[in-house]
Formats: structure tokens, sequence, C-alpha cells
């Protein structure tokens, strides 16, 4: 396991193995660049409130939700003054390891005064934080803000916060309809059994299969989407080799005999990286839809974004606060907090084609029911 600590400035990265946490003698950036000698014989008193984020293994380096997390807490330790740990295991069972060890303190530490809050983003270990989740309720200067649930924990066991996926991405399957007029979509899931990725496919679905166009003719009767997973169980999909994602950018023509431009939209994670990172070395005729975060690319022209940076410094900030961490809350499209991002310079003529397809009232009253639809979904 890694882990990222920022203290006073400085960045150490400390391994844990599954037994415990090992200092290593030297601390390197998150791209490997060593900048900072430990030495065990320097006090290491901390003073500062405590923030330690615990994420699904592999997960640092997906360019995406984590990326963000991972931004986002920085910058509160910057904004508000607290230190920052930051641990990213390598696999599922030294995760397990770290929360035990984690758990465990939290029991045991009643007595310390030290702020400490613990900021879990691996949905995988749901039932292990939900059972143990009691020892923060007798813990009165440590908290748990468990992310990506739209579950809230027991009251008084520690806080949640969900940003869901479904109006962002009803918002930009409804675009797509209308912008990409007879492009195949194809769209690829990490896995159907995680809660995110289930939801951010319903939503792009259910936008894309909207009826808010009134064409004469057949010029949209050739649209359609594949929906394709590439793993079966929870945690799933979410990290393939390189062979496996080349195979993918061909998978619409040779499988699926698409024979029209298609679009990629991709609900995997660290996946999704390592599929767009080969478009772009490979080229190629594509469009892609950004997800979580904003793909900045001449063939991206939607992205359906969440600003979980933005939400991790709320999120600080309102532990630190005197009213302290909600007991859940979320943050949809109705809050700002996900957004459908439109690019209309990256491609020649793409503005002009856009707005003969789409009028300001048409946008806004997709915006609407996207956030209605958001607010039914589930129920």
């Amino acid at each position: 396991m890694t882990l990222f600590m920022k203290n006073n400035g400085r960045i150490l990265v400390l391994a844990m193995s599954v037994i415990g946490i090992m200092l290593f003698m030297y601390a390197c950036s998150k791209d490997g660049e060593t900048i900072y000698e430990f030495n065990p014989d320097e006090p290491q008193a901390v003073k500062a409130p405590i923030v330690t984020v615990i994420y699904s293994a592999k997960a640092l380096g997906d360019r995406q939700s984590n990326d963000l997390i991972y931004k986002g807490v920085e910058q509160a330790a910057v904004q508000y003054g607290v230190d920052v740990r930051q641990f990213s295991p390598e696999s599922y069972d030294e995760g397990m390891a770290y929360l035990r060890t984690m758990f465990n303190y939290v029991s045991s530490s009643k007595n310390d005064t030290l702020r400490q809050l613990y900021i879990v983003c691996a949905t995988e270990y749901d039932e292990y934080i939900r059972e143990n989740s009691h020892v923060f309720a007798e813990n009165p200067n440590a908290e748990l803000l468990y992310v990506n649930t739209s579950v809230p924990l027991e009251e008084g066991c520690g806080s949640t916060l969900y940003m869901p996926y479904y109006g962002v991405m009803y918002e930009a399957g409804a675009l797509t309809s209308a912008v990409f007029n007879k492009e195949e979509v194809f769209i690829v899931g990490a896995n159907p059994v995680d809660e995110a990725v289930k939801e951010a496919i319903d939503g792009y679905t259910d936008g894309f299969d909207s009826e808010y166009y009134e064409f004469e003719g057949d010029w949209f009767a050739e649209r359609g989407y594949y929906v394709h997973y590439l793993g079966e169980n929870s945690g799933e999909g979410y990290h393939i080799p390189d062979s496996t994602a080349a195979h993918l950018l061909v998978y619409p023509y040779q499988e699926l005999s698409f024979y029209d431009v298609p679009v990629y939209v991709l609900v995997c994670g660290g996946s999704a990286n390592k599929m767009n990172y080969l478009m772009d070395v490979l080229g190629g005729a594509y469009y892609v839809l950004g997800v979580d975060v904003d793909l900045h690319k001449t063939n991206s022209l939607l992205a359906a974004v969440r600003h979980l940076d933005r939400a991790m410094i709320l999120c600080v900030g309102q532990w630190l606060s005197s009213d302290g961490l909600p007991h859940h809350q979320t943050l949809g499209l109705a809050s700002g907090y996900t957004e459908t991002v439109i690019h209309l310079d990256y491609t020649l003529g793409a503005k002009d084609y856009f707005e003969i397809l789409v009028s300001d009232e048409l946008l806004r009253q997709i915006h609407a029911d996207a956030v209605r639809k958001e607010e039914e979904y589930g129920r």
C-alpha cells in the first residue's frame, strides 16, 4: 500500500503491509520523484487536524473520480491547514488490512484529543464499514466520511456523501442523441453490480432514449447503443491490460458491426483512462464522452462532470465548522456539483451544427427534466 502524506508542505510516501504501517527511509511524490529523506529521529508530532483517505485497490491514477478526490483533499489541506494522509492499496486484502487497523485505532484512542477525519472511498468494503462504524460513535474526536454511497450509516456512526450520476448522464445522453445523429454508442461499464456504474448507465440510456426531437423522416432511425461490461462482480472491471483496452477500441466494428463513427461512453474508472490514452496514441475516427472529468479533446464535445474535488473541500470545511458534517448529503445536478460541459469550439462547425439541433429553450427543458428525473430515480 502506498501512503501519500502531506505534512507542513512536504509530501511523504509510506508503505503499509498487511501487518501494519512501516516507514520507508525515503519518500516520493505521487509521480515517484524522491523529494524528502525521512529521518526516524526527527520529532513527528502533529498538532493540526488530520484527514486520512483510503481508496479502492489501485484507484489513484485513474484521472477520474479518485484523482479528483485526491486533488480536492490536497486543496483542502492548503485552504484549512490540515494534515493529509492518502492511502492507495495494491489489492483488496491490503485495503481491508488497513481498514481493520484504522477502525481498531479509532476504537482504542478514545482519549486522544487530536481531531481526525477518515474518508473512505471504497464501496467494496461496504459490509465491513457498516458493521464496524459504531466505533466512531464512541470516539468524540474521530469522524468517518463514507463517500459514493446513497445509503446513510446509522445515526451517530459517521457521515455519507453521494454524488449521483443519473441527472448529469441523462442530460449527456439526451444531448448525444441530438448532436450525433446517426452514430452508434458503445457503452463500457466496469460491472453491472456497483451502484454508481448502474446509475450512470441508466441515466445515459434513459436520456438517449428520450423523445425531445421532432424531425421528419427516419433521420434518427439508425441510432442505437450497446452496453458491454468488463467484470461481473462488485469492484471488478476498473483495471484492464493494454491488450483488452486495444481490443475494445475495435470491438464495435469487429463484434457489433458498427458502420458509423462510434461514441464511446466509458464508465469504468482506470480502464477508461487506459482506453482514452490508447485512443490518443492510435488515433482513429471516434467520439468519446467525458465521464467525471472534462477530457479537453477535439473529439469530446460533451462531458458529464462530477466536481468531487469541490465536494471534498466542502466536506472538510463542514467537518471543521461548529455545525459539523451532515449525517448524509447528496450533491447532484440541482446543486451544481455535477454538470454537463458542452464544447462547441473543438470541431469546425460544431457550434452552428449544435445550435440548429438544440435551441436554448430545449437545452433548459432537458436540464429541468434531468434534475427532476434524478430526484425520482430509485424511488
